[in-house]
């Protein structure tokens, strides 16, 4: 993983000595101190930690009891809003991408050096730059475009309206200097700066600091920034009041005498909370007291815990005060944390012993930091290098060649490096773990059913999920174990993925990539070709009947909401046929020549229907999408990605879907919308290449299926939904943690035009077997949910490859729900 996070190794304690909690809580942008802790440079990337750290969390979340009380996962970003347009975009498409709900950041200014003032071209001033009381609004313009960026993606803030280490420490700002506060070097002489007088005589002006940054009318929704509530998470007076000083018993109601002028001026909807001041990392007789009292704060609602100290005094820090709170109104956050450990692995563990003991606690957790001046520029390219061998369930990966590439440079690193190391962060949280109710983060009372993804209702605040789905917005697909002998998948033959429909007769029937020549996935380029396969349950296993179209043939799929008349296959192929393919040895060793995918012809999309899924084999095909014409990248020199359509077609006969499109040098995929008016006209077929799926980070994704369902708030028309394997964490071709074996749910609800795509897995590479026994999938992609002949979902189908080292795959099928699911039977499209 990329060291975004606070990692502090033990060589690095002996180098800082005894001003390393120093460093470690302060020393955020000056570089004074060379391991700068609380960002840690992410050119120093360690992939072996990121190794450890993802390969602990992908496949874990998913397969647990998830409920409407989820925990959830935060970052601090503390000076995001001060990032140029491009960075702050990029850096929150990484956040929703990893499934991080809030983002918390400091009003302060980042004029000067290091890496605050590195992420703006032009730096930005604190909100009273030179004197107390004299505003400059600059820094409030600029949160409230972040505050706009941020909500449109889903993600809420926590303000800090104050930083206390610009009282001299770090920074020195306009309270220094009129309340002449010593300015020390922190590094060296923490206990040197004093900022009491500040606390004690400045409470008149900071008060006046807080209604006017509150009272800032955004220009987004021309309401005060405070009433905000579908932006704001929570607001809190300053970060780590206190820090580092005594408490003077004249100063010990200021926390909670600030939160009540805050609590007066933001929506009910808002928290106010600590932000790490007033509370102690011991836990102590007088720690203890002081927990209990900023409990009873009445204007404090969320007390922020700050700590970087080994697992078992978290654990202890936690069991304090979630027993302070206990029977009050108050909630607790591990609002900032890190861990240190002697070598990457060390650091790893510490990682995950810590969330789980956040977990343990029900905790939600924000760990420090993401710092967004590392990101690359648009015109950066993204370096790409082989992916590691896969473990063994639980062990670690191997490095390629004796060690991993190091794909960051001095300024900036690529954007899957930050999503990877995002990704643990976020499913840290534990998903799985029941937790004290969230609405501010979960509720679904501003957006309704949308906000359940139309996949459920939203029912008193909370959203209740139909059968096939679960989870705090039904996101996430309700897996059932699976028989061992399910799906297509059959000694020496690989297959990668299959869309599946039930007929009439109850019959199911798979339309499935098979690869010949006892070949596996490497050689799909070459030799993959479309088969049919019948089951009488939707599981299978199913059987072998026909090819149905030669090779080379690739990612076909069957076409949703046609009538009961009429089967339509949508499917990859070329325009002529190749005239090499590979010649494998049992599970796919290649002992012929293999061709490069990039000289190949176009890889078109063809269209087939006939009356019965036994028709199509003979069917003609019909050109829909030409490749050369919608899908040449100009970046990669003309290469061409096959198109992975899909779609669904309503009772009038006209035909929405996605399909993927290659738009930078290193063959990111993007999904974008296609139409067509008829869907047994070819002519009438129009691809889309404006964005349709906004906010994707990195790889985007690929391999989508379509349908349409009713929508569940009763009101006219339908939503269109969509499953794709998910690109953004990492992919195959250029991730050091190679492929990504999870997919997530989009929908639209206007007709194709804007796709919200889900920030919470749907499913990953996690597989239950009814024999009890689970298996992990390196790889696990083309995802087909099967419907049966009433629309109901009762299965997901996907292509697996059990570890990287085998080229074997095979078509997996995963039971979901009970079997009660929403009918799939839109009215028109």
């Amino acid at each position: 993983m990329m060291r975004s996070l606070k990692i502090l190794s033990t060589n690095t304690v002996a180098k800082c000595g005894s001003h390393v909690s120093v460093c470690q809580s302060h020393q955020r942008w000056l570089g004074t101190c060379s391991f700068l802790v609380g960002i840690l440079y992410i050119h120093t990337i360690n992939a072996e930690w990121q190794q450890q750290a993802n390969e602990y969390y992908v496949h874990r979340k998913i397969n647990g009891t998830l409920g409407t009380h989820a925990n959830w996962a935060g970052i601090s970003s503390y000076y995001l809003y001060s990032c140029n347009a491009s960075i702050r975009s990029e850096a929150l498409n990484a956040v929703r991408a990893s499934g991080l709900k809030v983002i918390r950041v400091f009003l302060l200014s980042t004029e000067g050096s290091g890496a605050v003032a590195a992420c703006a071209s032009t730096p930005v001033p604190d909100v009273e730059p030179h004197m107390v009381g004299i505003y400059d609004d600059t820094i409030l313009e600029r949160l409230d475009d972040l505050l706009h960026e941020a909500s449109m993606r889903g993600i809420k803030v926590t303000v800090a309206l104050h930083d206390r280490w610009s009282l001299g420490c770090w920074r020195a700002d306009a309270y220094q200097r009129k309340f002449d506060l010593p300015r020390v070097n922190c590094e060296t002489n923490a206990s040197g700066n004093d900022p009491s007088r500040f606390y004690t005589e400045g409470r008149a002006d900071f008060k006046n600091r807080i209604v006017h940054v509150l009272s800032y009318v955004s220009r987004h929704t021309q309401q005060a920034i405070g009433q905000w509530h579908e932006a704001l998470f929570s607001v809190e007076a300053e970060n780590e009041a206190f820090g580092h000083v005594s408490i003077a018993p004249a100063n010990a109601d200021w926390l909670c005498s600030m939160s009540a002028v805050i609590r007066a001026n933001v929506h009910p909807a808002i928290m106010v909370s600590s932000g790490g001041g007033g509370v102690g990392t011991a836990t102590g007789p007088a720690e203890q007291a002081r927990a209990r009292a900023l409990a009873q704060c009445s204007a404090l609602d969320v007390l922020g815990i700050h700590t970087y100290a080994d697992p078992p005094a978290v654990d202890a820090l936690l069991a304090l005060y979630t027993t302070a709170v206990h029977a009050t109104h108050t909630r607790i956050i591990l609002q900032e944390w890190g861990v240190t450990g002697a070598n990457s692995t060390a650091q790893a563990r510490a990682f995950t012993a810590v969330t789980d003991v956040a977990a343990k606690h029900a905790v939600p957790q924000m760990f420090w930091s993401l710092q967004p001046s590392h990101l690359p520029l648009p015109s950066t390219a993204l370096a790409v290098s082989p992916p590691a061998p896969a473990p063994s369930p639980g062990a670690q990966r191997a490095r390629a060649g004796g060690g991993w590439v190091d794909k960051c440079t001095a300024t900036s690193c690529p954007t899957e490096v930050w999503v990877t190391a995002l990704y643990p962060a976020a499913q840290a949280a534990t998903l799985q773990r029941a937790a004290a109710a969230w609405p501010e983060i979960w509720g679904c009372t501003v957006g309704g059913d949308a906000a359940c993804r139309y996949n459920g209702r939203c029912v008193s605040g909370v959203c209740e999920c139909t059968d096939a789905w679960h989870g705090p917005t039904c996101a996430t697909l309700r897996l059932l174990p699976t028989p061992r002998d399910n799906g297509f998948q059959h000694v020496n033959s690989s297959s990668w993925g299959g869309s599946i429909m039930q007929d009439s007769s109850g019959v199911y029937h798979m339309f499935a990539s098979r690869i010949t020549e006892n070949c596996g996935l490497n050689s799909w380029s070459t030799n993959s070709e479309i088969v049919r396969a019948v089951a009488d349950v939707p599981v299978g296993p199913y059987a072998f009947k026909e090819v149905v179209v030669d090779r080379f043939a690739h990612e076909p799929n069957l076409v949703v909401g046609t009538a009961a008349d009429t089967v339509i296959l949508l499917g990859t192929m070329n325009a002529v046929r190749p005239t090499q393919f590979n010649n494998c040895t049992p599970h796919g060793a290649s002992v012929g020549s293999q061709v490069s995918q990039d000289v190949h012809p176009a890889r078109n999309t063809y269209m087939w229907s006939a009356a019965s899924a036994e028709g199509i084999a003979k069917a003609p095909r019909q050109l829909v999408i030409s490749a050369p014409k919608w899908d040449t990248d100009p970046l990669h020199n003309g290469a061409i990605c096959d198109t992975n359509a899909a779609a669904t077609v309503g009772p009038n006969g006209s035909l929405v879907g996605l399909w993927r499109r290659c738009e930078t040098a290193n063959l990111h995929t993007v999904p974008h919308t296609f139409t067509a008016t008829d869907a047994l006209n070819a002519t009438s077929y129009q691809p889309n290449i404006t964005v349709n799926m906004p906010f994707l980070s990195h790889a985007g994704a690929e391999d989508p299926m379509v349908y349409a369902l009713p929508r569940t708030d009763n009101s006219t028309g339908v939503v269109l939904h969509a499953i794709l394997h998910d690109e953004q964490i990492t992919r195959c071709a250029d991730a050091p943690v190679g492929c990504w074996p999870g997919g997530r749910h989009a929908f639209s609800v206007d007709g194709g035009n804007t796709w919200d795509y889900s920030s919470l897995d749907a499913y990953n590479g996690t597989v239950a077997y009814t024999d009890g026994t689970t298996d992990e999938y390196y790889l696990r992609a083309r995802p087909h949910l099967v419907l049966n002949a009433d629309g109901v979902i009762v299965a997901l189908s996907t292509g697996v490859r059990p570890h990287k080292a085998s080229d074997y795959v095979f078509t997996l099928v995963q039971p979901v729900g009970n079997g009660n699911g929403h009918r799939a039977a839109p009215d028109k499209v």
